[in-house]
C-alpha cells in the first residue's frame, strides 16, 4: 500500500479525467472497445496524445459489467508482513481511501506524473 499523499487539486484532477474517459465510453462504442483492449491508447487518444507520449508507469484495466455486479479484488498481501497506518486504521474502523487511490492514480496514469 503506498502512503503518498495527494493533494485536493491531485484528487480533482483525477475525478476530472475518470469521468471524461467514463463518460466518452458510454456514447463512443469504438472507444469503449478501445478502453477493452488497449487502454493506454484510447487514453492517450482521449488526451489528443500519440502513445508513445503517455508513460506507462501505470497499468489501468477497463472491464465491461457483464453481470449484476463486478467485483475488483483487492491487491494480494503479504500475512507475514506488519501493517501500515493507514491499514491499521481502516481495520480499526478508520476511514479507507480506495476511490480516492484510484482515481489518483488514474490521474497520474494519464498526467505522466
Amino acid at each position: 500500500m503506498h502512503s503518498q499523499q495527494f493533494s485536493e487539486t491531485d484528487i480533482q484532477q483525477g475525478q476530472d479525467l475518470l469521468q471524461k474517459v467514463l463518460a466518452r465510453s458510454a456514447t463512443d462504442r469504438t472507444f469503449r472497445e478501445k478502453l477493452l483492449s488497449d487502454s493506454h491508447s484510447a487514453i492517450a487518444e482521449l488526451l489528443g496524445k500519440d502513445p508513445a507520449q503517455v508513460p506507462q508507469k501505470h497499468r489501468v484495466v477497463f472491464v465491461e459489467n457483464k453481470a449484476k455486479a463486478t467485483i475488483v479484488l483487492p491487491d494480494a498481501v503479504n500475512t507475514d508482513a506488519e501493517l501500515s497506518n493507514q491499514e491499521l486504521e481502516a481495520v480499526a474502523g478508520g476511514f479507507f481511501m480506495i476511490p480516492v487511490m484510484t482515481i489518483v492514480s488514474l490521474s497520474v496514469y494519464l498526467l505522466g506524473e
